[in-house]
């Protein structure tokens, strides 16, 4: 088959400027959320952003959590029957793939009031520099999240850390001076093990 994609032609700046009026219909569709969403994962989108970080600098900060969360696997164990399986990606997970991380983001910027959906599709595959064009094969079927934008519309943005983040959003959150630092629980679990390892030592 041959298809032809379209890219959003924005930069880094055009997107943190951005300022406008939300779409109602928009905001009523893409920030819902499971009314038993787990507590655990509202409180981490509360720490991960603040009042004084711009609409863009939380899509950014969110997406690189979420991409340094767990090494990326498609073996990856499911959670229990009845979990939620954001709350266990986040929390209990060693590892994830393409959907647990779309997914998880997604939710995480909702929770921050920033309209969010996951997409499906594939991902860009092998530029043909003699065709002008990609090759892509079955193995790259992927899901990523589009961020609404007042004033663009729906930007892509990849939470996972296999594919490569679009120019826009290549952007290291230590950049944001006012964005709060936190660890994953899989960071906090390996530093208590090498805390553990230490105090043994000693």
């Amino acid at each position: 088959y041959d298809l032809v994609s379209y890219v959003p032609d924005v930069t880094l700046e055009m997107l943190e400027t951005v300022n406008g009026e939300m779409d109602r219909s928009v905001s009523e569709t893409y920030l819902q959320l499971p009314p038993n969403l787990p507590d655990r994962v509202r409180k981490l989108a509360q720490r991960l952003t603040n009042d004084e970080m711009s609409y863009y600098e939380k899509v950014v900060v969110i997406q690189n959590y979420v991409r340094n969360s767990v090494p990326y696997d498609l073996q990856t164990q499911p959670p229990r029957p009845g979990q939620d399986v954001v709350d266990y990606f986040l929390f209990e997970a060693k590892s994830g793939f393409c959907t647990y991380y779309a997914s998880a983001m997604a939710v995480l910027l909702r929770l921050e009031g920033i309209p969010a959906r996951v997409a499906t599709g594939y991902a860009p595959g092998i530029y043909v520099k003699e065709q002008g064009s990609f090759l892509i094969s079955g193995d790259s079927a992927h899901a990523w999240v589009e961020v609404y934008f007042p004033g663009y519309g729906w930007i892509t943005f990849e939470p996972t850390p296999s594919q490569e983040v679009p120019l826009y959003a290549q952007v290291d959150d230590q950049l944001f001076n006012s964005a709060p630092k936190v660890l994953t629980p899989q960071e906090i679990a390996r530093r208590l093990r090498w805390l553990w390892v230490l105090g043994g030592l000693g």
